[in-house]
C-alpha cells in the first residue's frame, strides 16, 4: 500500500491481535432491508448524537486548547487505549461532520465545527492534515510528523462551500459576518490548492500534487517498526485528491463566478479523463508517481469516488464501467458483514518485513484475499449506487454498515490493521452514514458531489 497516495490517517497504533485470514467469500445477491424494529430516522438520530458527542469540549476532552474548541475528535475516545489518534481532529473528518450536520439541518453544530476549522487555518490558506485538540500541535514552529494533503484540504474547503450554498440566507448581522468569514476561508484554501498545480506541458498538466511531507514505515536492525519523517514538497499526484479538488473548484466557481476556478476544474477534468482513466482496469489509476510513471494500484476510491465524478461530468458509460469494477474487484465479507475493501491485487504492507511483523498469521496475504470491510468506502459506493437510481442496493449497504455500530458511532473498519486502519467508532464512517441516509430520505435535497 502506498500510504502517501490516499487520504490516509497517519496512525501511531500499537499492534493489536489479528484474526486469522481466510479466503474471500461469495457475494450474496439478496436484498437487505432495514434492521428489525429500527427505522432509518432513528439510526440517523443515533449517528447525529454520536457526532455531537465527539465535538470538543466533551466528557473526554474537557479542556481543549481554546483555539481548537469546536473541532471534532475523529475516533471514539477510550480510557484503556489512549493513543494519539484519540485526541486528534483530522480535517477530512471535520469537513464530513460539518457536511452531515448541514444535510441534517443542524445549523448550530455545522457552524460550530466550521468556525473551529477556520480558526486552525494557516495564514497561507492551507490546513495541516490533523490537529491535536489539547495543545497547539501542529503549528509552524512545532510540526514534526505533521503532513499537508491536497485531498483533505479540498474537503475542508468543500464543507465551507456546502454550508454556504445550503444555509438559508438572512440579513442578520452575525449571519452575514459568518458567511463572509467562511467564503474568505474557502477562497484561501482553494487558492492554496492552485499553487500545487502542475504547470508544465507534460501528461500531468493541470493536476494538483499531493501536498507536503511524508511519513514512512520502516524497520530497524532489531526488527522494531519505525516511522521516518521528511518535510519536503510532494511530487506525486493522487487521483482521489484531484477528484476532491474538482468538486471544490466547481463549487467555488459557482459561488464566486471566478473564472480561475472554472478553468482549473476543467483542466483537472480533462487530464483525469485523458491520462488517468484506465480502460483495462475499468477505473482510474491511483495516480502518478514522483517520476511521472502511472501508479496503477487498484484503489476503491478511484473507482467509487471516480464513479461519482464521472456521473457529475456526464460520463455515464465510464461510470457504469467503474461501478462494475467496484463489485468485481473490491467486494468483501468479514464477520458476517458485507461491504467493500479499500484495495486489491496488492500486499497489505509494501515492505515484506513489516507485513510479516504485523500480519504474522498471513505474511504473504494480498488485499483481495483479506476479509475486511471499510465503512467509509462502502458508504461511498452506496452514494454512487443512489446516483444510478439503485435505491435497494444503497439501502442494503447502509444496513450492512449499521452492523458496525458500536457505542453510537460506526466503526471505521471491521478489523484493525496497525498503522493503516482502526476498528474504533469513527467520524468517517458515522458521517458518511448520515450523508447517504439523508440522500436516500430526501432524493431532491442537495447532496455532496452532485455537480
Amino acid at each position: 500500500m502506498l500510504l502517501s497516495h490516499r487520504v490516509t490517517r497517519t496512525l501511531f497504533l500499537l499492534v493489536l491481535g489479528i484474526v486469522s485470514i481466510r479466503q474471500g467469500v461469495a457475494w450474496g445477491e439478496s436484498r437487505v432491508t432495514s434492521a428489525p424494529g429500527i427505522q432509518p430516522a432513528e439510526e440517523i438520530s443515533r449517528s447525529l448524537e454520536w457526532l455531537r458527542s465527539q465535538v470538543v469540549p466533551n466528557h473526554f476532552i474537557t479542556t481543549p486548547d481554546p483555539r481548537r474548541r469546536g473541532l471534532i475528535l475523529s475516533y471514539a475516545p477510550t480510557l484503556s487505549r489512549t493513543g494519539p489518534i484519540h485526541r486528534k481532529a483530522f480535517i477530512y473528518d471535520v469537513a464530513l461532520a460539518a457536511i452531515a450536520f448541514t444535510m441534517a439541518g443542524d445549523w448550530t453544530n455545522a457552524s460550530l465545527v466550521l468556525n473551529a476549522l477556520v480558526r486552525v487555518q494557516r495564514s497561507d490558506g492551507s490546513f495541516w492534515f490533523s490537529y491535536n485538540v489539547e495543545n497547539t500541535w501542529p503549528e509552524d514552529g512545532d510540526h514534526d510528523m505533521a503532513v499537508i494533503r491536497a485531498g483533505a484540504m479540498a474537503w475542508a474547503g468543500y464543507a465551507l462551500t456546502f454550508y454556504l450554498e445550503n444555509r438559508p440566507s438572512t440579513n442578520e448581522l452575525r449571519a452575514l459576518r459568518e458567511r463572509a468569514l467562511f467564503l474568505s476561508a474557502a477562497r484561501a484554501v482553494t487558492d492554496f490548492l492552485l499553487t500545487l498545480r502542475v504547470t508544465d506541458s507534460g501528461k500531468a498538466q493541470g493536476l494538483l500534487r499531493g501536498g507536503r511531507a511524508i511519513v514512512q514505515l520502516g524497520m530497524d536492525p532489531r526488527g522494531t517498526i519505525t516511522e521516518s519523517y521528511e518535510d519536503q514538497p510532494i511530487r506525486w499526484i493522487s487521483t482521489e485528491h484531484n477528484i476532491s479538488s474538482y468538486f471544490l473548484l466547481t463549487a467555488m466557481s459557482l459561488l464566486t463566478d471566478d473564472p480561475r476556478y472554472r478553468d482549473a476544474a476543467h483542466a483537472i477534468q480533462g487530464t483525469l479523463l485523458a491520462e488517468l482513466w484506465q480502460d483495462d482496469l475499468g477505473q482510474f489509476a491511483q495516480g502518478m508517481r514522483e517520476d511521472g510513471a502511472m501508479d496503477r494500484t487498484r484503489a476503491l476510491d478511484c473507482a467509487s469516488w471516480g464513479a461519482l465524478f464521472l456521473f457529475a461530468i456526464g460520463e455515464k458509460d465510464k461510470m457504469a464501467q467503474a461501478m462494475s469494477t467496484v463489485d468485481r474487484v473490491y467486494r468483501s465479507e468479514h464477520q458476517g458483514i458485507r461491504g467493500y475493501r479499500p484495495y486489491s491485487e496488492a500486499p497489505v504492507y509494501n515492505n515484506p518485513r513489516i507485513q510479516r511483523a504485523l500480519l504474522p498469521d498471513a505474511p504473504d496475504v494480498q488485499w483481495q484475499n483479506l476479509p475486511f470491510v471499510w465503512s467509509e468506502g462502502t458508504l461511498g459506493v452506496a452514494l454512487a449506487q443512489l446516483r444510478l437510481g439503485n435505491v435497494a442496493r444503497a439501502r442494503g449497504l447502509l444496513t450492512e454498515m449499521l452492523k458496525l455500530r458500536k457505542g453510537g458511532g460506526l466503526q471505521y473498519a471491521s478489523r484493525e490493521l496497525p498503522y493503516e486502519f482502526v476498528g474504533y467508532p469513527s467520524v468517517g464512517g458515522t458521517a458518511w452514514h448520515i450523508i447517504v441516509e439523508e440522500t436516500l430520505r430526501n432524493p431532491n435535497a442537495p447532496t455532496v458531489w452532485a455537480r
